[in-house]
């Protein structure tokens, strides 16, 4: 068996502590230690995990092999360009960078690097999402509503980069294609940024997609239906749950749960069984993050993915027609 890999988490905040609880539980990490700028945090951390805490970002670096890091957005591209000219390898949490021309800099440095960097995009390694990965997914409509109560944390970023960019990488995977048009509507109310934003993208190939994310809403709803020729798709990401609407012009042996006349044909509407996997999507994320390093190979969520995710999320922001209230 391999040696552990040595990592560094830096920023252990709410995400970060998440983090950290499942790299002390994975064989494939031996967690070196962890940064933090707050004081009262280090110490509280250092005493409840056990777990070292450095005076410094530098010192760290120099005792990992990989960090990752849960810092806000705005301080991403400093930590990982350092980490990556130390040639670390880096995961880093979504989204990847504030700005297009960062991310595209962490470019230019993984490959003179030659690290694995991996963004954390975490909706991949849901089970809701895993569990269609067997089927034939090519939707020409899909309709994404990302909700969340209210909670200051995250709105550093504006709500397009705090929740909608989850939905973007999922359909960015299932709609592989350019995007011929965008168009996006936002409200400002609870902070300096847009709070609700809706947003269609039009596809090259017809494919629409309607986003809606809204982080002052009064209940939290993670849901993303997929409509393609003669199925219905539900992935509901907050329960972890999906499911499968066909239609048919043959009964089968069960029960049909609808029976519509179309265009004088009988047809006949069937739910089918879609068997979820029973994992954590953080802990599958960090265990893909460690076989990329120990394998050598790409990861499944890739610095350019994430960088192509930004751009659309950039792209929605420039589009939004604010409106009144």
């Amino acid at each position: 068996m391999q040696s552990p890999i040595a990592i560094g988490v830096v920023g252990v905040g709410h995400l970060g502590k998440r983090h950290l609880q499942h790299l002390l539980k994975l064989n494939f990490y031996n967690v070196v230690g962890f940064y933090d700028i707050d004081e009262k945090t280090q110490k509280e951390v250092a005493n409840t995990y056990g777990v070292a805490a450095f005076q410094s970002y530098e010192m760290l670096l120099k005792e990992c092999d990989a960090i990752l890091i849960a810092t806000p957005t705005l301080t991403h591209y400093w930590y990982a360009a350092e980490a990556i000219k130390a040639g670390k390898h880096v995961f880093i949490e979504k989204p990847v960078t504030a700005t297009l021309e960062e991310a595209q800099s962490l470019l230019q440095l993984s490959k003179e690097a030659n690290v694995v960097v991996q963004v954390g995009h975490v909706e991949r390694f849901n089970p809701a999402y895993l569990a269609l990965q067997s089927y034939s997914l090519a939707p020409t409509f899909i309709d994404c509503q990302r909700l969340a109560q209210w909670n200051p944390r995250g709105t550093d970023v504006s709500v397009v980069l705090d929740l909608m960019i989850h939905d973007l990488d999922i359909v960015l995977q299932l709609i592989p294609t350019k995007i011929r048009r965008i168009s996006a509507w936002g409200v400002t109310l609870m902070s300096d940024s847009p709070d609700i934003v809706n947003a269609r993208l039009e596809f090259i190939n017809n494919a629409i997609v309607n986003l809606t994310a809204n982080r002052i809403a009064l209940t939290n709803v993670r849901k993303m239906e997929l409509y393609q020729d003669n199925q219905y798709i539900i992935m509901d990401f907050l329960k972890r749950q999906s499911y499968m609407f066909s239609l048919t012009d043959t009964p089968r042996e069960s029960p049909a749960t609808m029976v519509i006349e179309k265009n004088g044909k009988t047809k006949f509407w069937y739910q089918e069984a879609i068997a979820v996997p029973d994992v954590d999507a953080i802990q599958q994320e960090l265990k893909s993050f460690a076989q990329a390093i120990l394998n050598a190979e790409e990861p499944p969520v890739t610095l350019y993915q994430a960088y192509r995710t930004l751009e659309i999320a950039h792209r929605i922001t420039e589009k939004i027609e604010h409106v009144a209230l």
